[in-house]
C-alpha cells in the first residue's frame, strides 16, 4: 500500500473516532492554504497514557556532543572501545539492559563543546513530569516502587567545594534568604542558577528579569550571597563546569550500583533507586561527591511519593 493512501486511513480512522479536529485547506490561485490536523483532548490523553510504554533499544554509542568545536566532535565519535569512558558506559549501559523502567532507554554522557563543557547523563526517565503532577517518581524499577535521592543546592556546594574548599553548611538557600529577607527559596534557587551560569551580570540580569526578577530583587540576593558566601564564584560561567562535575559523580554512582547489582538512574543531579535502597544511595552519593571534592562534605534529601488514599 502506498505511503499517501496509508496516511488517509489513519487520518480518516481518527478523525471518525473524534480524535482530531481537521481544517481543511482551500485552493487559491496564488497562496493556497493547506488542511490542517489538530489533535484533540482525548487524544492528547491516551498519548500520555502511551509516552511511558515507549521503549528504546539500548545499543551504543552512549557518548556525545552536541556542538563540537575545535574538532572534539570527531574526537568523540573517534573513541575507541578501550577508552576508559567508554568502557564506564558500556558497563552501565550492558547492566540496564536486563531491567526494566518507564521509558526505558541508554543512559548516555552528552558533553556540549568539549570534554569540560557539560558531561551530563541523560536518558528520557528523567524528563517525565515530576513537579506539578507527579509522574516520574510513581513509577516502577522492576515491578518495585522507587525513590530520588539528589544533592542538595548541587551547583552552589560544588562552586564552594573546589573553588575555596568550602562546606556550604546545611541550609545554603535559607542561609541567603535570611540575609535577605526573602522567604521564597525558589527566587534564590533561580538566582543561584542563572547567577553562576552567565559569563557576566550583565547577561544574567537580562535572564533574570525574563523570570520576573527587578533590580532591587537581584541586588538583595546577590549582596546577601556575598555576604554569606564570599568566595562563591559568580557571573563567571562556572555553571557549565559544575555539569561536569556533577555528571562524572553520578557516573560513579552508578557504577557502583551496577557492582552491587543495583539500577540507579541519573536525574539531573540525583538518582532513582528502588526504595529499599534509600540508604545504599545515600551513604555512596555523599561518599563519591566528598571525593571527588577534596573531602569536602555535601548534603543530600530523599524524596519518594506520598502514600496513597487508604494505603
Amino acid at each position: 500500500m502506498a505511503p499517501l493512501t496509508c496516511m488517509r486511513d489513519v487520518i480518516s480512522y481518527l478523525e471518525a473516532e473524534g480524535l482530531i479536529e481537521i481544517i481543511r485547506g482551500r485552493k487559491y490561485a496564488n497562496d493556497p492554504s493547506r488542511t490542517r490536523l489538530y489533535p484533540k483532548s482525548r487524544l492528547s490523553g491516551l498519548l500520555k497514557g502511551l509516552f511511558g510504554l515507549i521503549e528504546e533499544e539500548i545499543r551504543p554509542p552512549y557518548i556525545s556532543i552536541n556542538a563540537g568545536v575545535s574538532r572534539w566532535k570527531e574526537t568523540i565519535a573517534g573513541l575507541s572501545s578501550d577508552h576508559n569512558e567508554v568502557v564506564e558506559m558500556t558497563t552501565i549501559n550492558n547492566f540496564l539492559k536486563d531491567h526494566e523502567w518507564t521509558c526505558k532507554a541508554p543512559v548516555r554522557l552528552v558533553y556540549k563543546s568539549h570534554i569540560l563543557n557539560g558531561g551530563r547523563l541523560i536518558t528520557p526517565f528523567q524528563n517525565l513530569p515530576d513537579k506539578k503532577v507527579r509522574i516520574r517518581i510513581n513509577t516502577l524499577i522492576d515491578q518495585q516502587p522507587i525513590c530520588e535521592v539528589d544533592f542538595s543546592a548541587n551547583h552552589l556546594r560544588l562552586n564552594l567545594a573546589f573553588n575555596a574548599k568550602e562546606y556550604a553548611g546545611d541550609s545554603p538557600y535559607e542561609d541567603i534568604g535570611a540575609i535577605a529577607k526573602l522567604d521564597n527559596r525558589d527566587q534564590i534557587k533561580d538566582f543561584m542558577t542563572v547567577a553562576m551560569g552567565a559569563s557576566t551580570e550583565t547577561e544574567a540580569r537580562k535572564a533574570l528579569y525574563q523570570k520576573g526578577f527587578n533590580d532591587d530583587l537581584i541586588d538583595r540576593i546577590k549582596e546577601a550571597t556575598q555576604e554569606r558566601f564570599p568566595k562563591l564564584e559568580l557571573f563567571s560561567g562556572w555553571g557549565i563546569y559544575a555539569q561536569n562535575f556533577e555528571g562524572q559523580i553520578i557516573k560513579d554512582v552508578l557504577l557502583q550500583g551496577v557492582a552491587q547489582g543495583i539500577v540507579c538512574l541519573p536525574v539531573h543531579d540525583a538518582i532513582a533507586v528502588q526504595r529499599q535502597h534509600a540508604e545504599w544511595a545515600k551513604e555512596v552519593m555523599l561518599e563519591t561527591w566528598s571525593r571527588h571534592m577534596d573531602g569536602v562534605k555535601t548534603m543530600v534529601k530523599v524524596d519518594m511519593a506520598a502514600p496513597s488514599v487508604g494505603s
